[in-house]
């Protein structure tokens, strides 16, 4: 018998929160990558040349800002986030499910609540035109736009992970 049509869905979901969060987590590498050639570029020039990169230091937090929140989500889907697995391991299967929804439910709504309030943070930032106090001018919105989308992303991959447990809990129950 084939797989019913919300198992499909969820499976579909899935695969597309995955592709997108493994994108960024690629783009947190790229970013990683560039961080790590411009403290090299601005150490080198300010000690051989005496020539820092102007707003070097600025410009690297706010590559920072998307290291950090484009890797939340891509760390669920892989599970490297930090697990009670000491407790669950004692659990049944059916209890392990249980604990799992209501981590999925806590996680959206935590991470759904943070994106909401990030939104606000750059939206204000972006409405005043707020620039970092640096050597050269840099939109402070910039790296607070980071917030909000890596706090969306995850929240959406707490909802895939909440519907694939419910999907095992139901399934459990049918077969």
């Amino acid at each position: 018998m084939s797989e019913c049509w919300p198992r499909r869905a969820i499976q579909r979901f899935e695969t597309a929160s995955r592709r997108v969060n493994e994108v960024l987590a690629i783009a947190a590498g790229g970013v990683t990558i560039a961080i790590m050639i411009m403290v090299v570029v601005d150490v080198s020039g300010r000690y051989l040349f005496n020539k820092p990169i102007v707003g070097g230091i600025e410009i690297e937090q706010i590559m920072l800002a998307y290291l950090i929140f484009f890797s939340f989500a891509y760390a669920l889907v892989v599970g490297g986030h930090v697990r009670m697995t000491l407790i669950l391991d004692r659990f049944g299967r059916r209890l392990r499910l249980v604990a799992e929804l209501l981590a999925g439910v806590l996680g959206f709504t935590l991470f759904a609540l943070l994106t909401w309030g990030g939104w606000g943070q750059f939206w204000e930032s972006w409405l005043a035109r707020e620039y970092m106090p640096a050597s050269i001018d840099l939109p402070f919105w910039l790296p607070k736009l980071a917030v909000p989308i890596g706090v969306f992303l995850i929240s959406v991959q707490f909802m895939v992970y909440f519907l694939t447990h419910l999907a095992q809990l139901t399934e459990k129950r049918q077969g």
